[in-house]
């Protein structure tokens, strides 16, 4: 982990796991088993099977390496050439440095491996925090792919546009079965949530405590709501969460 990335990363959690797990249903639904390909110059990444292929606009965010441990940024030098004029990639650090995020600014970030720690494990989570992070900073419209390349553990994370088949808008019907799940799983509820509604216009996000349970009441741009309940424990942990 890179604790500054991922916090970044967080703000947009919730919003990129749905929007990874619909690509996913794409790509299987459409390919089933696949492979993919990018070329680099070109711009060019297909996701490829036996049922066809799926094309879109490719570019690379951050290249994740086994040995050395480190995550190269897509606008660092040795990018260049291969991504050509003006890469999506540069808009990193303009972001970083509106922010002050040192981490964004670098071109090589080292990242850490504890020893009870699965190497490739650490990678392909740092991977997600790289395209988690992308969301919050190209909005909503983004989506991304991590790829492993290689044989040791390495992985790519690439942004896409102009995917050649549609996905579907996100609503609130859409990520109601899986909310309890998302929020399970991201490292601050309410930093994830509030990203969530800054990522879709017209949305709101209200607050409620009582005891030891807080209640999210989400409302999209329609006016449906949905209230995530969410109780801890005495240590803080989580205890329970429901919809309703």
């Amino acid at each position: 982990m890179i604790p500054q990335l991922r916090r970044v990363g967080q703000r947009a959690a919730i919003y990129a796991l749905v929007r990874q797990e619909m690509l996913a249903e794409i790509l299987e639904q459409r390919l089933g088993e696949y492979d993919w390909s990018v070329n680099l110059p070109e711009r060019r990444f297909v996701f490829s099977s036996e049922r066809g292929k799926i094309t879109a606009t490719g570019q690379v965010l951050a290249s994740i390496a086994v040995d050395p441990a480190t995550l190269l940024w897509g606008f660092a030098a040795p990018f260049a050439p291969f991504t050509g004029q003006d890469p999506a990639a540069a808009r990193i650090p303009i972001f970083g440095a509106r922010h002050s995020l040192d981490i964004l600014q670098r071109e090589e970030v080292p990242y850490a491996v504890r020893p009870q720690d699965d190497q490739v494990d650490v990678i392909t989570s740092l991977s997600h925090d790289v395209g988690m992070a992308a969301t919050e900073i190209f909005g909503p419209t983004a989506l991304y792919y991590s790829g492993a390349t290689g044989g040791a553990g390495s992985r790519q994370v690439f942004l896409l546009d102009d995917l050649s088949v549609p996905v579907p808008e996100l609503t609130l019907g859409r990520l109601f079965p899986s909310l309890t799940r998302y929020v399970m799983a991201v490292d601050d509820i309410d930093w994830s949530l509030h990203g969530l509604v800054h990522l879709m216009p017209g949305w709101s996000l209200s607050r409620e405590d009582a005891g030891v349970t807080t209640g999210y009441r989400i409302t999209d741009s329609r006016g449906e709501s949905y209230m995530l309940s969410v109780t801890r424990n005495e240590q803080g942990g989580i205890a329970n969460v429901f919809m309703s």
